[in-house]
């Protein structure tokens, strides 16, 4: 993927309010190169203008939310219809994902996915290479320090200080999101530090009612035959509704299949209910949070 080269985009930047016609659901920017589509209207009565547009375009890289895009394909999948980019590479951005959706979505555009790791605040940037072995710190962008609470746990909280902000630098601040150093070089010869991501703003885990919080990245993996999408909401301690989209082949028995793991992942002090919805809300910024606090 070079300059020049067109990449198809799947984020918040879209606005139907700055487009020319209020029904729009993509538009091309000539200088950029860059086909930016709305995450907003990934449905059966617009799919075929998604798939218009990827065929118009010769597109050689898609970026985007992880969530949109898996949208995206199921959409594709359940229409029967044949990947129409070929793309070199699908970067996404913003939200985490478990193996089973990056699977799914590399097997569809039959390419790798490499995530990229950042934050509006512009303090640290981390980046998967062709290996997908680690993130790579960018360290020219900004320094990354891993704070020990002294807890024992492996996830600690990023510290960092941005190096290109100098209208308003932020010195070691605290992002809220939980990584670890990787302790390893990677062979692809670049050199930079590896790092994990472990968890979004604190917002991949859960609290129990000891007050104690469950990581719960990966959990629902086993269960991505007939679960499309899944989200948590926690309104107390200890209690929480699963939000879930499926495929046609869910039924009761499944249902108590996925109450039963996520207690015996996350232990006797939560209570569960499932919830079937049509679609997972997104926020404001466009992106769908593994989980959401109502308080």
């Amino acid at each position: 993927y070079d300059f020049g080269d067109i990449c198809a985009v799947f984020r918040v930047h879209f606005s139907k309010r700055n487009s020319l016609s209020k029904d729009a659901i993509y538009e091309f920017n000539p200088v950029q190169k860059k086909l930016f589509f709305s995450i907003f209207d990934i449905d059966q009565s617009h799919i075929d203008r998604y798939v218009s547009a990827l065929r118009k375009y010769p597109v050689k890289a898609i970026q985007g939310y992880p969530v949109p895009l898996k949208e995206l394909v199921d959409m594709l999948r359940k229409n029967n219809i044949k990947c129409p980019a070929a793309p070199k590479t699908v970067f996404t951005v913003a939200e985490m994902s478990s193996s089973a959706v990056r699977q799914d979505i590399e097997s569809y555009f039959n390419c790798k996915i490499l995530d990229w790791y950042g934050m509006e605040e512009r303090t640290v940037s981390a980046c998967e290479c062709e290996r997908q072995d680690g993130y790579h710190i960018n360290s020219e962008f900004g320094i990354v320090e891993f704070y020990d609470d002294g807890s024992g746990s492996e996830g600690k909280e990023i510290i960092a200080t941005g190096l290109t902000n100098y209208a308003m630098p932020l010195i070691r601040y605290k992002t809220e999101d939980i990584g670890a150093p990787y302790q390893k070089q990677c062979g692809c010869g670049r050199g930079l530090p590896l790092m994990k991501i472990m968890g979004g703003r604190k917002r991949n885990f859960l609290i129990d009612r000891k007050g104690d919080l469950k990581y719960v990245i990966g959990y629902m993996e086993k269960f991505s035959d007939f679960l499309l999408h899944y989200q948590y909401v926690q309104k107390e301690n200890g209690v929480v509704e699963l939000k879930i989209v499926t495929g046609e082949s869910y039924d009761a028995k499944k249902e108590r299949l996925l109450i039963s793991e996520l207690k015996n992942e996350l232990g006797s002090n939560f209570d569960f209910c499932v919830n079937r919805v049509e679609r997972l809300e997104k926020n404001k910024g466009g992106k769908t949070p593994l989980v959401v606090f109502e308080r």
